[in-house]
């Protein structure tokens, strides 16, 4: 026998290994269940029962304990349970800080400064203020501007016609002539002639008349009817006796739309010595003619 050799080292038994007839569960086995992801489980399940929120947070701390371990032991069962509990807890986590949420929302509500009880002085109501009479749009609105009336006629007026014959008595009363004026909506040319009636050219100009505006398209078929022309705005018509025009011009008889311009033509125009025009008037329209 040889005493230098050395007896052969004999394998290290592998400890995750299973003996013949054996179980990874047995006892004595290293393969087992994590202890720890019951537990885990248990207190996700008690965090929605007497320990909200605190049991969530065991439980995902224990969940992530239960699978670290078994990451190092990786033939360690319970994995499902430690996920189990990690989701349980985020739940509960979830449902702990809406309610907790729901609750300070409540309680700042409750004690909001507008809950807090009124003396009984203040809850008298005021006193309903009187209603305040809304002015009345009449039909006809009589103004001066200087020494000059303006009558403004309105497209509720009941009958123009009937209208423009009370104008007329009255015109005759102070020895004047009605001058019909036909205005449009946003018309600047007509804008300017109302902004030039105050200065004292104009009013010179028209103090034989009695000024009568009104909008030609309100009354269109009432101005065809009278033949008077409503083709161009703005536009007058120097009515007669009969009511219908005796002579007729409109804005493009002047340039700019100023007292300068516009004086000159107006003055000649009520006294019948406009002779030289631009556009001249060949006079009324039949009921079944178009105005010129």
């Amino acid at each position: 026998m040889d005493l230098d050799s050395e007896p052969p080292i004999a394998p290290r038994p592998d400890p995750y290994a299973v003996p013949p007839g054996g179980s990874p569960g047995a006892p004595g086995n290293v393969r087992g269940e994590n202890k720890l992801a019951p537990l885990a489980l248990a207190s996700a399940l008690a965090s929605f029962v007497c320990l909200p929120g605190v049991g969530g947070l065991m439980a995902i701390g224990l969940g992530m304990a239960a699978r670290s371990e078994m990451r190092r032991l990786p033939n360690r069962s319970g994995g499902s349970l430690a996920l189990a509990a990690i989701l349980l807890g985020g739940v509960n986590l979830l449902v702990s800080a809406v309610a907790a949420a729901v609750l300070l929302l409540w309680l700042s509500e409750m004690n909001a400064p507008w809950r807090t009880e009124l003396p009984t002085a203040s809850l008298v109501p005021p006193p309903t203020p009187a209603a305040v009479p809304r002015p009345v749009d009449k039909p006809v609105r009589v103004s001066r501007i200087g020494a000059l009336e303006l009558v403004d006629i309105r497209p509720h007026v009941r009958s123009l016609g009937t209208e423009l014959d009370r104008q007329r008595a009255a015109a005759a009363e102070q020895d004047k002539r009605v001058l019909l004026w036909l205005v449009g909506p946003q018309c600047a040319p007509c804008q300017g002639v109302e902004a030039a009636l105050p200065d004292p050219a104009m009013q010179a100009a028209l103090k034989d008349v009695r000024l009568v505006r009104l909008v030609a398209s309100d009354f269109q078929v009432e101005l065809t009817r009278l033949r008077v022309p409503t083709f161009a705005i703005p536009g007058f018509a120097l009515l007669g006796s009969t009511g219908r025009p005796i002579d007729y011009i409109h804005g493009g008889e002047w340039d700019d739309d100023v007292a300068e311009n516009i004086a000159p033509v107006l003055s000649r125009f009520v006294r019948g010595e406009y002779v030289d025009r631009r556009y001249p008037w060949r006079g009324g329209v039949r009921d079944d003619e178009t105005a010129l």
